[in-house]
């Protein structure tokens, strides 16, 4: 509701907290590098925050998912593939999977076009 209201600076203050709280949340922590990227667009920030919350708990489906999604915007499509592969299975409705399931076709689908083009996709990761 923050974010909505552009108050993305006072959102990320109730992330800190909750994180001071439980810091241990993973759901949290991709929560706040959601924000985080949507605010700063800082993606090593955001990269860092979801890479933590992986390190709690390698089976956070959301960790997966959303970082499949960044590394397939900014070019690193074969990546993303990879992550959406570990999303899958974690998947807890039919709905999830098929979402999951979209989004990584789609990314094969973009990887097949650049092969068989030949484009070169800039890597966008360290913007």
């Amino acid at each position: 509701v923050l974010c909505d209201q552009g108050e993305h600076e006072r959102a990320d203050t109730f992330y800190a907290k909750a994180l001071e709280v439980d810091p241990d949340n993973p759901s949290t922590l991709v929560h706040r590098a959601l924000l985080i990227l949507q605010w700063k667009g800082d993606l090593a920030q955001a990269r860092s925050y979801i890479t933590q919350a992986l390190e709690i708990d390698d089976k956070c489906e959301l960790a997966y998912e959303n970082l499949a999604t960044i590394e397939v915007q900014t070019g690193n499509l074969k990546r993303g593939v990879e992550l959406f592969d570990k999303a899958i299975p974690l998947a807890k409705t039919e709905m999830e999977m098929a979402h999951l399931f979209s989004l990584r076709d789609a990314a094969v689908a973009q990887l097949k076009i650049v092969e068989k083009m030949g484009i070169t996709i800039p890597n966008l990761g360290s913007i």
